[in-house]
């Protein structure tokens, strides 16, 4: 049986090393597509939820501006009840005088 000649092992060790390497090479190109694929559906899926909290600041802020301007109407409005419930006493007590 004849041995393999040195220049023959080395090229053989050569293609190993370099289908080894191939190997790893496309490996690492599908894992690396994988994190690709999946952080574009994090920022989808992010950009997806910034709009609905810039929708929802949007909603608190209206509801915010229209409260301040009903609480704003609502003293107001208290105001003039105890105003015209003065009024009401005022003139029923000039009535009573009256009579």
């Amino acid at each position: 049986m004849e041995e393999a000649s040195p220049n023959a092992n080395s090229q053989t060790t050569e293609t190993n090393v370099l289908d080894a390497i191939q190997a790893l090479k496309i490996h690492f190109s599908t894992q690396l597509r994988e994190v690709v694929t999946s952080n574009q559906e994090i920022k989808d899926t992010v950009g997806v939820f910034l709009e609905r909290l810039n929708s929802a600041e949007s909603h608190i802020g209206n509801v915010e501006d229209s409260l301040s301007s009903l609480t704003s109407k609502e003293a107001s409005l208290r105001k003039m009840v105890q105003e015209l419930t003065l009024k009401v006493d005022d003139l029923e007590n000039r009535n009573r005088r009256e009579y």
